[in-house]
């Protein structure tokens, strides 16, 4: 009996032994490093400065001037420097008629860079590598992407490639996924994965404004790394994945649309981005964190966060400054994110309650790479390698968002040493810069046409550009033109609070640029009016009064040293008052001026009365409609003896201010909401 118990207890003891082994195996065979990566670095001779992009828009027939204007708007404030890189289809002329042979030479080039030099610096071979993963989106020949590549370098037969197309900027963590899972099935092993974007086939030369975003923030680059299982390589390997969370709204309708290849109305295709983008990014971004969470935060910041949201709900706060936010710093060092744009960036560190040194190499990166697609992340890697940031130990948590809509997640850990410049070696001394302003903005910023009577107070808009309150006060004489009604609704100096679709200004184009004209002209069928009321001497004194306004405008904007002036000394016929604001500052984020847009129909915004009754009084605010009223202006003070006796407008009280300070209020409230909502969405002033 003893030794059928002592059998009994060597059989169990060998069966746990060989349990603990074979799980121990597992668990180690299941790890994935990093064992290096490398980021692409394209000739110099294909740098895209804003000189150049100005030169391929304006040499486009199919852009009209507003389009083009607006283009270059959107790359003045996208974020992006002066050395990033485009495709030579774009410098030589061709951006318009790419070929197939011109998408497979980008690729190839970034193959023999970045792999080539992949494979020479870890010093394995193209028959070492036993997974291929490629993702490149919006190109996918046949044979594949990734059947090049094994021909290329001379890969196994029994090479297991993955060839991954239409993924989005989000791809690059989804082929890290795929390398990883490939891995975890086999032995000890190595995956090469390899991410990039092929922009020479996707120039958009249309007029839809939604589809010429993506042109104005993609720029060529790629990233390969090497990633292994393999316990002879580990002393070697930079960092190990520890967690990979990926997340997919595609079910939503509006998400899946959100960001898209789409045509246009004339057949053309361009990558396209909807009004529901950010509502779906948020979304993504909040079911992929709450599962992320869990893996990498300590127990004592969740207990902290629970504990938080329970006492928010006991005290049923539901004020924003009472809402319980979670620290991911306490799971996490570093942050790597996507750089798809400036707002992108500023969402995420809103989000995740980051500081500007946490989201420092992701903006960094947009400026000196721009969006490079999938592989930014690697950028932004690359450069707090560079600065010599990354430590043993470090966690690294890798963000990365894109059409579908998808929002991927990962946490690197550091294991080995991490001291290499890669492709921030002739650069990394100079950043941060000192200002990430486009030097452009004088030369491409186009002009925005203001309708106004009177500019007694310019003022900032907002606290990002002067001190708060701060006005410019001009000693304006008192002047007939209050006493008309101006296409845009205006009486007496007091504006109405609607006139027209938001920043659309009375010229019918989007012009949403501080370089600002105040015109006091009036329009033919008004100059008729006041001939037939006054007859040409009270027109004529009329006129007048408008010309010494706008020169009253002019020195007092010159005395102020802050503008520069423009517009001709004589003014001629045209009472007109044109000037830049001199700070680039101020120019990046805008000025409050008085500005009016014209409607639909300007026969029926004579007066506020005629604009309230055409359905133009809803309090909707745009760009420059703000401005106080401490010089009143008087309509008596003028030689016209007419003038003196004309009648008081009668006041309209649909639910509009009554007075001009209550008005000013009302506006300066409501510019202030608009210019908050579209720095969040990225438009910058």
């Amino acid at each position: 009996m003893e030794e059928l118990t002592a059998l009994l207890v060597l059989i169990l003891v060998v069966v746990a032994s060989l349990a603990t082994a074979a799980a121990w195996r597992r668990r180690h065979r299941s790890r994935c490093f990093l064992l290096d990566y490398v980021c692409y670095k394209p000739p110099d001779d294909q740098k895209m400065s804003t000189e150049t992009m100005s030169a391929v828009a304006d040499r486009s027939k199919r852009l009209s001037d507003p389009v083009r204007r607006f283009l270059l708007r959107v790359l003045l404030r996208s974020g992006l420097g002066e050395r990033t890189y485009a495709p030579r289809t774009f410098l030589d002329g061709r951006e318009e008629s790419p070929t197939q042979q011109d998408a497979h030479d980008e690729m190839d080039a970034f193959f023999h860079g970045a792999v080539a030099e992949l494979f020479e610096r870890t010093g394995l071979r193209g028959r070492d590598v036993d997974v291929l993963v490629v993702n490149v989106g919006a190109f996918y020949p046949a044979p594949s992407l990734a059947s090049r590549l094994v021909r290329a370098y001379g890969m196994r037969d029994d090479v297991a490639a993955y060839n991954l197309a239409g993924m989005g900027c989000s791809a690059v963590l989804v082929a890290v996924d795929v390398a990883r899972n490939a891995l975890l099935v086999r032995g000890p092993a190595t995956a090469l994965v390899v991410s990039a974007e092929c922009i020479a086939p996707h120039w958009y030369a249309g007029e839809d404004r939604s589809l010429l975003l993506g042109q104005c923030l993609f720029r060529c680059g790629g990233a390969a790394a090497l990633l292994t299982s393999d316990p002879a390589l580990r002393a070697r390997a930079k960092m190990e994945l520890r967690c990979l969370v990926r997340s997919n709204i595609a079910a939503d309708d509006d998400a899946h649309a959100c960001a898209m290849l789409r045509e246009d109305a004339d057949g053309r295709v361009g990558a396209g981005l909807t009004k529901a983008l950010p509502k779906a990014a948020a979304r993504a971004f909040a079911v992929n964190l709450r599962a992320l969470a869990p893996r990498v935060l300590p127990v004592a910041e969740l207990a902290r966060f629970a504990a938080a949201i329970a006492w928010q709900k006991l005290l049923r706060r539901r004020r924003e400054d009472a809402a319980a936010t979670i620290n991911f710093k306490a799971g996490a060092d570093h942050f790597c994110f996507h750089t798809g744009g400036a707002a992108v960036i500023k969402a995420v560190k809103r989000s995740l309650v980051l500081d500007d040194g946490d989201v420092e190499p992701s903006r960094m990166t947009l400026h000196r790479w721009g969006n490079t697609s999938s592989s930014s992340v690697f950028y932004v890697l690359s450069y707090m390698e560079a600065k010599g940031r990354l430590n043993k130990g470090d966690r690294v948590l890798m963000l990365t968002f894109g059409s579908g809509f998808k929002c991927n997640s990962c946490v690197w850990e550091v294991t080995g040493d991490m001291a290499d410049k890669g492709v921030w070696v002739d650069c990394i001394d100079g950043y941060p810069p000192e200002s990430l302003a486009n030097p452009y903005m004088d030369k491409y910023a186009s002009p925005i046409h203001v309708h106004g009577d009177k500019a007694s107070d310019i003022q900032p808009a907002g606290t990002d550009t002067k001190p708060s309150g701060e006005k410019l006060h001009f000693a304006a004489e008192p002047a007939a033109t209050a006493t008309w009604a101006t296409a845009g609704g205006q009486v007496h100096g007091c504006p109405a609070t609607g006139g027209g679709p938001p920043h659309v200004n009375y010229l019918g184009t989007d012009e949403r640029q501080p370089t600002l004209t105040l015109n006091f002209s009036r329009g033919s069928g008004q100059v008729i009016a006041q001939l037939v009321r006054h007859g040409f001497e009270g027109y004529r004194n009329i006129m007048q009064a408008c010309r010494d306004n706008a020169m009253v405008l002019e020195d007092g904007l010159r005395k102020t040293s802050r503008f520069d002036i423009v517009s001709k000394q004589d003014h001629g016929c045209v009472p007109l008052a044109a000037f830049d604001v001199s700070d680039m500052l101020c120019r990046r984020f805008g000025w409050v001026v008085p500005a009016y847009v014209m409607s639909p129909d300007a026969r029926r915004s004579t007066s506020r009365s005629s604009a309230s009754s055409s359905g133009l009084t809803s309090p909707a605010p745009w760009p420059s409609a703000s401005f106080s009223t401490s010089t009143r202006w008087c309509a008596d003070a003028r030689p016209s003896s007419k003038l003196a006796t004309l009648p008081a407008v009668p006041t309209v009280r649909m639910g509009l201010p009554t007075t001009s300070r209550r008005c000013c209020r009302v506006q300066t409230q409501a510019w202030n909401r608009f210019v908050l909502a579209d720095k969040n969405n990225g438009v910058c002033y």
